[in-house]
């Protein structure tokens, strides 16, 4: 799992990721199957057939994305959808990518609470905002909603130095 830190967010993009996970057009991330997989139980059964096989086309251009999980807006929150990709790793339903438009607008907190979730995911610092109590409880609780709706609360565990550092 060789990794580079990405200039944009700071989160490593994985060489051999396989899953891009997208929350919106400015935050997408690219993962491993196995691990989500193995964190979630919502991305276990998103993820639970086989991707495509990629063309040597799209393998000698360095595409290794067989699977692509979107965040969309619903009534009252967000959910995660599978795209379908084809041999080339490209979207089949040609869907828009993302469920909201951060260009100037303020984002919802839970985009910075999925962001954390991934992050302990790959052992990450959550980057829990630690100004104030509140500012600490409210990102906890946050992540621990967004853990709930994707069933990865068993994850969480691995990362309760975040929240005991002192600063």
């Amino acid at each position: 799992m060789a990794s580079t830190l990405s200039q944009a967010d700071a989160f490593p993009r994985f060489r051999d990721a396989d899953v891009e996970v997208v929350i919106s057009p400015t935050r997408r991330y690219e993962l491993h199957v196995g691990v989500l997989r193995r964190s979630s139980t919502l991305f276990a059964d998103l993820l639970r057939r086989d991707g495509p096989k990629l063309s040597k086309k799209a393998l000698d251009r360095g595409v290794t994305i067989r699977y692509r999980l979107v965040l969309e807006a619903i009534s009252g929150g967000f959910r995660f959808r599978c795209v379908e990709l084809d041999q080339h790793g490209k979207t089949i339903d040609n869907s828009h990518v993302g469920c909201w438009n951060e260009n100037g607008k303020i984002s919802p907190p839970q985009f910075d609470h999925y962001h954390m979730l991934l992050s302990a995911l790959y052992n990450l610092d959550l980057g829990v905002d630690r100004t104030s109590v509140g500012s600490v409880m409210r990102d906890t609780l946050g992540i621990l909603q967004v853990a709930e709706e994707i069933g990865s609360v068993s994850a969480l565990p691995h990362c309760n130095s975040d929240f005991s550092r002192d600063n």
